[in-house]
């Protein structure tokens, strides 16, 4: 008796912990809830819609133009004979050494071919392979003469099926085409290497009304490909007036700033619509809720605990924070657009990457799964785009300067000497806003170049800023 009595206090005392266990439990769900809810994300996108914004993909895509041309047969076709002429050369590529900074090897002038795909061929080798692919290269030209810009993807498809507009083979063929201009140049062949050339740079219009942010950068490294060839291109002599005007004409209009910005549209109306599949299909059973982490205790208190909260009480907040981080961002562009500035859209694109990063970490990781999930890489993907919208402008700045000494036997003074016979506006430096830079040097050359991404005019500096590089000649005495 006296055992059952000496029992029962402690019974009681197991009781009312667990009872405060629930209790506090219960009023942190609670607290959690009210903490969760704040305002909703579709109160946001009412006062945003009166604003003029669209989030549906409907909405963005009805005044669409589908292509009725399609030039990726060709590109696909020329990529698979690629892939089944492929040679490699029986000796290691000779190393040349890491140039000095605003300096580059002239490729085609070298003694063997080290192509854009990071092979090492011969030349004859080299020579051999565009021969076989001739005719698949032939078709490719044809093709681009008009490339196909709106590809009709059904961006309402979450996730997209499978991998729209064949990724791989864009870049193949584009790689190919470089390889192919550096045979020609080495062979003395100006006429045939323009004709790859022209084609590689009309690559740049493939599906460039294809709003994914994949398909906007594969079209991004498709002109840092275009620019380092026609940089090549370029040291070759025997250039006409009418080639470079056409080569010239071929790199305008190329702006992705808008596209770029439609993209991130179309991407946040994706967004969307994965958001509401998900909490339709029970969304804390398919997809990582925690910041990370995969230890069984963790999982369980994830599943048990952090899901029906995060339906409950988080979920809004989190698509209403995604949807946030993506005006800013679009907006951003939007302005960039106009001023054609990084630097003056850089502080509210760091200011809301930094609450993003922040809200990623830690507990936030519990309340915004989604948006860490759904939300591409924005700032490598604009920055990106920046370099290579500035790049651009360098090769339009450098062509206008190789036809202005061709007709007058000299270099320009400045960049104003070139408007409006060579160019139609001074070349803009996207990191800044500011007109290229541009001097000319005693030696008879010259000096065009970005003030990079510091965003510092360094005087040309070639370790800082971004130039348009001097070439450096092989020794063949050697």
């Amino acid at each position: 008796m006296e055992d059952y009595l000496n029992r029962q206090p402690k019974k009681r005392a197991r009781l009312l912990l667990v009872k405060a266990v629930l209790a506090f439990g219960l009023i942190l769900l609670v607290v959690l809830v009210i903490i969760g809810n704040g305002k909703g994300s579709a109160t946001w996108m009412t006062s945003m819609q009166l604003k003029g914004e669209k989030f549906t993909v409907a909405e963005l895509v009805q005044d669409r133009v589908i292509a009725t041309n399609d030039c990726m047969p060709e590109i696909e076709f020329l990529a698979a004979a690629v892939r089944r002429s492929l040679k490699w050369s029986g000796t290691p590529a000779v190393d040349r050494g890491t140039p000095p900074p605003g300096q580059r090897h002239v490729g085609w002038a070298e003694r063997s071919l080290i192509g854009y795909d990071g092979r090492h061929l011969s030349w004859e080798t080299a020579e051999q392979e565009i021969a076989i692919l001739r005719d698949p290269l032939n078709k490719v030209h044809r093709a681009l003469n008009n490339p196909t810009r709106d590809p009709g993807w059904d961006y309402s498809i979450i996730p997209m099926i499978g991998s729209p507009g064949n990724f791989v083979a864009k870049r193949v063929t584009a790689q190919t085409l470089g390889n192919a201009m550096l045979v020609e140049l080495h062979a003395t062949n100006i006429l045939a290497a323009q004709q790859h050339l022209d084609a590689l740079v009309s690559m740049v219009r493939v599906h460039d009304q294809g709003w994914t942010l994949v398909n906007q950068m594969i079209r991004v490294a498709i002109i840092g490909l275009a620019a380092d060839a026609t940089w090549a291109a370029l040291q070759a002599p025997g250039w006409t007036e009418p080639q470079l005007q056409k080569l010239q004409q071929a790199w305008r209009g190329h702006d992705r700033i808008p596209a770029m910005a439609r993209t991130l549209e179309i991407e946040r109306a994706a967004g969307i619509l994965y958001f509401d599949s998900v909490r339709k299909r029970n969304g804390g059973s398919i997809f990582s809720i925690g910041p990370g982490g995969s230890n069984s205790v963790q999982l369980a208190f994830e599943k048990v605990i952090v899901a029906p909260v995060y339906e409950l009480a988080w979920s809004q907040g989190d698509k209403l924070f995604y949807l946030q981080c993506m005006q800013i961002f679009i907006e951003a562009l939007r302005d960039m657009s106009k001023a054609k500035s990084w630097k003056a859209v850089r502080p509210a694109i760091d200011s809301q990457f930094e609450d993003y990063m922040r809200r990623q970490t830690g507990f936030f990781g519990y309340r915004y799964p989604m948006t860490r999930q759904i939300m591409p890489n924005i700032l490598k993907a604009l920055t990106t785009m920046t370099k290579n919208q500035t790049l651009e402008q360098l090769v339009l700045a450098a062509l206008a300067i190789k036809r202005y000494e061709l007709g007058h036997g000299e270099l320009p003074s400045d960049l104003k000497a070139l408007i409006p016979d060579y160019l139609l506006e001074m070349p803009t430096d996207y990191w800044d806003g500011q007109p290229l830079r541009y001097r000319k040097i005693t030696t008879g050359t010259f000096l065009l170049y970005s003030c990079g991404e510091d965003l510092r005019d360094n005087g040309g500096s070639p370790s800082v800023d971004t130039i348009w590089e001097a070439p450096i000649w092989p020794d063949h005495s050697e």
